[in-house]
């Protein structure tokens, strides 16, 4: 089960062309489907993956440590402050550096 739009949407047309999609409309809504049995899984990003087998017992997320693709983190902010997106970068540029994201996801991410 997908969400319309997006990678996640685009990521199973190309890559699952086996499966069976079922395009859901309310992406809060399908961790709750997949449990109940109207999914057998849900497509969806590392980040949101943890959140939800935290919140769900009932549901796992056995591609955590090795995901079909990698980002490290998004982030969303007003658009037209260059200054401060150059800021951001910077400091995210940084703390990859650094390995302090790599212990953020270790701590956070996988439990």
């Amino acid at each position: 089960m997908i969400n319309p739009g997006g990678t996640n949407e685009k990521f199973a047309h190309a890559n699952l062309k086996q499966a069976k999609l079922i395009v859901h409309q309310e992406n809060a809504d399908i961790p709750r489907q997949v449990p109940e049995g109207n999914a057998d899984i849900m497509i969806t990003e590392t980040v949101e993956a943890a959140r939800y087998i935290e919140l769900n017992d009932k549901l796992a997320a056995p591609l955590m440590k090795a995901p079909f693709t990698r980002h490290s983190c998004g982030i969303l902010m007003q658009k037209g402050d260059q200054e401060f997106l150059n800021y951001i970068n910077f400091v995210l540029a940084e703390l990859k550096m650094d390995g302090t994201l790599a212990k953020l996801e270790k701590k956070y991410l996988y439990r």
